[in-house]
């Protein structure tokens, strides 16, 4: 004998009421670990026995889920923060997904369609992180990775004048610039 939670079941995907134990901390209050069920509202109720009389409250919880990233774009961004970043995957919700950097806490995404996303990265130290998902709380498990990098700031650039028609080679000092073996000049039109 203890007390229960009665978890709802569904004509959708043919599951019925499910059992679980209860944790009791007081007269007034319990928890229990949700069994997995497919995505929807499911009534939740207390009974004081496996498959007894449940009470009749008809409060419901609802199951989601987290979605799945199967692409992240660009995949890297400045350590400061700020870059916009494309997730492509699947199961994204408007005003329900969010995005999880790392360590860092979970933010609204800014959903395109249910399998495009955009997020702007937090600050973050160098390195790779994983990025995820998230749909009422519910993480996604995810191996797409975000590399922070520090910022490149251009020092100076000599000759300071080119001829039009291109082709003058020109010589950056810049901090920030970390062992790569390309670096790309960016030019205005």
């Amino acid at each position: 004998r203890g007390v229960y939670c009665a978890m709802g079941g569904s004509t959708v995907d043919g599951s019925s009421w499910t059992y679980v134990s209860a944790a009791v901390a007081s007269s007034t209050v319990a928890s229990c670990t949700m069994p997995a069920r497919g995505a929807g509202m499911r009534v939740v109720e207390v009974a004081m026995s496996k498959g007894g009389e449940m009470s009749r409250s008809g409060k419901q919880v609802e199951y989601v889920s987290a979605g799945s990233v199967s692409s992240v774009w660009p995949a890297s961004g400045v350590a400061a923060g700020g870059t916009t970043v494309t997730l492509v995957g699947s199961g994204f919700v408007a005003g329900r997904t969010a995005c999880k950097f790392g360590s860092a806490a979970a933010m609204d995404a800014t959903v395109l369609s249910s399998t495009e996303a955009v997020c702007v990265a937090p600050a973050g130290a160098r390195g790779a992180v994983t990025v995820e998902v998230s749909a009422g709380g519910v993480l996604s498990t995810s191996s797409k990775q975000f590399t922070y990098v520090s910022e490149v700031v251009v020092t100076s650039v000599t000759p300071a004048v080119g001829s039009v028609e291109g082709g003058s080679m020109l010589t950056l000092i810049a901090k920030g610039v970390q062992g790569a073996s390309v670096i790309w000049c960016r030019f205005d039109r």
